[in-house]
């Protein structure tokens, strides 16, 4: 581990230890068991009470570094995205597009 990792990381554990030291126990309810419906049943279910979108409600853009897009920027790439599907302009988790070479970008 190197150094500098090591100088943040000693005292979050320290502190963390000194802020356990304090902790007493609690006692908790036992959990409710019974009524309900498992998790992947209630999943499996989920296009019951889902209703689905006409149009994509999200997209992505490559950002250029140190640039804070507004509000206005992602509803004009919405948009976009919405009317022509993806392009380099705007895309989706499913159909992206390589960053652009000429700028230094994060996602």
């Amino acid at each position: 581990m190197s150094r500098s990792l090591t100088a943040l990381l000693l005292p979050l554990l320290l502190a963390s230890a000194v802020a356990a030291a304090d902790l007493t126990p609690i006692d908790l309810p036992p959990p409710q068991t019974t009524g309900g419906r498992p998790l992947m049943q209630v999943l499996r279910d989920r296009a019951k009470w889902f209703e689905k979108m006409d149009k994509p409600p999200s997209c992505l853009w490559w950002v250029p570094a140190g640039h804070m897009p507004s509000v206005a920027e992602g509803r004009e790439r919405l948009e976009h995205f919405q009317t022509h599907g993806a392009t380099p302009f705007a895309f989706s988790f499913s159909h992206s597009f390589p960053a652009p070479a000429e700028q230094e970008t994060y996602a």
